[in-house]
């Protein structure tokens, strides 16, 4: 699963869907991405998300990693 957020002021939204999701599907993947979370780095520990980070690139390898597929 992937979200993302722009606005900061949506991050408390986000934070809830994230602990809602994690509660009903423990084991599912999930990346958080958009440029809010510059500010909110520590969502990745807080929510228990694979990935937490403002820039597409990151999120790409980390989709990458999780899939299995080869970035080449």
């Amino acid at each position: 699963l992937a979200l993302s957020v722009t606005m900061s002021f949506n991050v408390p939204a986000l934070r809830e869907a994230l602990l809602r999701i994690r509660q009903r599907f423990p084991e599912l993947p999930i990346m958080v991405g958009g440029h809010a979370l510059a500010w909110e780095p520590a969502l990745v520990i807080e929510c228990g998300v694979d990935t937490c980070r403002p820039d597409a690139e990151s999120l790409v390898a980390t989709a990458r990693r999780l899939t299995g597929v080869d970035p080449a």
